[in-house]
């Protein structure tokens, strides 16, 4: 059986008082597992840029993992805004996300 997500009654949007929830678990978890992704190649990208003498095509392959990385980024702040959207928040909210409860601030600036 589906567990129904949990609404915090506790918070308010700013702006149109509706109920806004926090990032569930598996959310928090999706979320997690895309920034290791992207961090994965990064690192395998700045790897292969210091050693691209031990590697075949390092430079081609360099810029490729960068590529890939940018569009995983690119990936992960679509979905963020879209579970944000979810979550209540408007478009273009400005806020803080803890990878370890899920718990959404809102910035102040």
């Amino acid at each position: 059986m589906a567990k129904k997500k949990e609404i915090k009654k506790n918070k308010e949007s700013p702006s149109n008082k509706k109920v806004i929830r926090d990032f569930t678990p598996m959310e928090v978890y999706e979320l997690n597992e895309m920034q290791k992704l992207i961090n994965s190649y990064k690192f395998i990208s700045k790897q292969v840029e210091t050693n691209t003498a031990l590697v075949p095509r390092g430079q081609e392959l360099v810029k490729e993992y960068e590529a890939i990385a940018t569009v995983m980024e690119n990936t992960k702040n679509l979905y963020v805004s879209n579970k944000l959207i979810e979550c209540g928040y408007e478009s273009g909210t400005k806020c803080d996300i803890n990878l370890s409860t899920g718990e959404i601030t809102l910035n102040k600036n």
